[in-house]
């Protein structure tokens, strides 16, 4: 078989896997987030659709992709949002390429993991469970702390209801 046809069908093929991913993101963002998706005014704006960006190279007339890190972490906020809580690198990188952001890397997870931690005003790690924005860490820090006092004033009721 040609080379050629051969990187077309594979081009097909990725495209049909992406297009998979990107249904069940915005199925699982619904899910999430109780509202719908109006995907044809998400596609007339340009959010839904990503054009990747090229950049000449020194050696002769090839062209290189390049990400743009502010769009990969502006992606990434909304992803966080869409699931509501931590998300691992992997599950975080499907999600942004079903967006229609291409991320150009040999390791796409290390990759966005960089720029989170680079973007550590906006972006906190939670060791074991993922990513996810300061304002939802925050949020679970609070319910943490509300549900440990929770527990706190359950132990002394049942420290009372013994006594009696």
């Amino acid at each position: 078989m040609n080379d050629d046809i051969r990187k077309a069908l594979k081009t097909i093929i990725e495209s049909k896997n992406a297009i998979a991913r990107a249904e069940r993101f915005i199925k699982a963002y619904e899910e999430f987030s109780g509202a719908s998706v109006d995907r044809d005014t998400l596609i007339a704006e340009g959010d839904a659709v990503s054009t990747p960006r090229y950049s000449q190279e020194h050696s002769g007339n090839q062209m290189r992709r390049r990400n743009n890190p502010k769009r990969v972490a502006d992606v990434a906020a909304r992803v966080i949002r869409g699931f509501g809580g931590p998300v691992q690198r992997g599950d975080l990188v499907e999600a942004i390429e079903a967006t229609g952001l291409e991320i150009f890397s040999d390791d796409k997870p290390r990759y966005v993991g960089t720029i989170l931690w680079r973007n550590k005003e906006r972006f906190v790690n939670i060791e074991g469970r993922g990513y996810v924005t300061k304002d939802i860490a925050e949020e679970m820090a609070n319910n943490d702390r509300e549900e440990i006092e929770y527990q706190r004033l359950r132990d002394q009721q049942a420290d009372i209801d013994d006594l009696i």
